[in-house]
This record gives C-alpha cells, sequence and structure tokens, in this order.
C-alpha cells in the first residue's frame, strides 16, 4: 500500500511593527550645515531635518510615517558629534530616540492536500525606540556616498485590540549605504542595507530585512566638499 504524504505550502504575510529608518542625516559638516529631507521606501515616508549649531555638534529629527501598511508612525530626536576631515571625508556619531504607535497584521495561509487554512493575528500599541549609529561618508562636488552601522532597540506595549499581550521588545543590528547625485542645494540620494535581529520576544511582528529607499535632499546653507 503507498501512502501519499500531503503537500504543504506556508504563506505568511506581514505590515511589521519595525520600519528601519534611513540614514536621517548623512554628511553634515561646518557648523550651521542644514539638511531637510523627503524619502520613501517600503515601509513609509520619512521627513527629517538635520543642523550643525556649534563645531563638532549634531541635532536631528524626524517623522516617519505609513497609512497604507499600518498604520505606523514614530517621530524621533537625535544628538551627535559631527565632524567634517580632510578631501571630502564625514564622520557622524549619533544617539536617537523616539516614540510612536503602531497597528501590525500577520496572515498565515497553509495549503495541503485537503484545502487551505489561514490564520491572521494582529498586534497594536505604542511604540518606543532608541539607537546608537556610527557614520562615515565621502562627499565630492556632484557625487557623495556613505554608510551608517547602527544598532536598535524597540518596545512594543501591546494595547486592547492587540492579539499579543505585555511589552515586545526587539533588538537590531543594521547597516546602511547612501548614494548622493546633485552638488547645488537640491540633490537626490537613494538608500540600500540590511536589518538583522538579534533579539526578540516575537511581539513586534516579522522584520523585514531588506532596506530600500529614494529620496531628495535640500541644504540651504551647503557648503563645498572641503567643508569650507
Amino acid at each position: 500500500m503507498r501512502t501519499l504524504l500531503p503537500l504543504t505550502l506556508v504563506l505568511v504575510g506581514c505590515a511589521p511593527m519595525y520600519r528601519p529608518h534611513l540614514i536621517r542625516s548623512p554628511m553634515l559638516d561646518a557648523p550651521g550645515d542644514q539638511h531637510a529631507a523627503f524619502d520613501i521606501s517600503p515601509g513609509g515616508a520619512q521627513l527629517s531635518y538635520a543642523t550643525s549649531p556649534a563645531q563638532g555638534l549634531g541635532v536631528r529629527g524626524d517623522l516617519q510615517g505609513d497609512l497604507v501598511g499600518g498604520p505606523y508612525g514614530l517621530a524621533s530626536a537625535g544628538v551627535g558629534h559631527v565632524r567634517a576631515g580632510e578631501r571630502g571625508l564625514r564622520l557622524g556619531l549619533w544617539l536617537d530616540a523616539g516614540a510612536g504607535a503602531a497597528m501590525a497584521s500577520l496572515s498565515t495561509s497553509v495549503t495541503t492536500s485537503n484545502g487551505t487554512t489561514t490564520s491572521s493575528t494582529t498586534l497594536r500599541g505604542p511604540l518606543l525606540q532608541v539607537s546608537g549609529a556610527a557614520e562615515l561618508g565621502w562627499e565630492g562636488e556632484l557625487v557623495a556616498t556613505g554608510l551608517e552601522l547602527r544598532t536598535v532597540e524597540q518596545l512594543v506595549f501591546h494595547s486592547e485590540g492587540s492579539d499579543a499581550e505585555g511589552l515586545g521588545h526587539l533588538t537590531s543590528a543594521e547597516a546602511i549605504a547612501v548614494l548622493r547625485t546633485g552638488g547645488g542645494v537640491v540633490a537626490g540620494q537613494g538608500f540600500v542595507g540590511l536589518s538583522l535581529p538579534l533579539y526578540g520576544n516575537g511581539g513586534t511582528g516579522v522584520q523585514l530585512p531588506l532596506i530600500l529607499g529614494l529620496g531628495v535632499v535640500v541644504r540651504p546653507t551647503h557648503t563645498d566638499a572641503d567643508g569650507g
């Protein structure tokens, strides 16, 4: 007698509770330098502003939101040490913190020879997020490029209507590169990177590992590539 094992296909779809930031302030240089940027990614849109009010000091803030795959919203602010080196080199060390709220829907479909079974899970609640980042970049007259390495901790306080209870948490390690073109006040920029989970309890949904984004940056006080 021959026994046929049923074919099983599992499909998972999710709008995650954690959406990685794009780089919020690549390549600040001299005191008074300002960057305002609008970027879009699969995780939503991001509006950010950064400036250097004094030698070596950088401050920045941003709003991150998504009404299509969420809803999701997060506001954050940060402070850091920024430095412009010779031949267009840029360095930044940043500490950021933010708060917001989100909802995520996870659906799982299991298909066998007996049919398809679908289950869904909803996560929702306020968010807290802290991160530390190191940025290294180079800026020329028409092209600039940079790399940011960071670690992010996100906490989710599950509220009424969430299928999870208590505190959800996720610690991630991320690397993201930026390429910027345009040497004037307005420039275009693109991002690509990876977001890898280090530790979590599953209360933040399924993390998206690939970071992608496109945007435009406005630099009303833009200086030349040597920081002058």
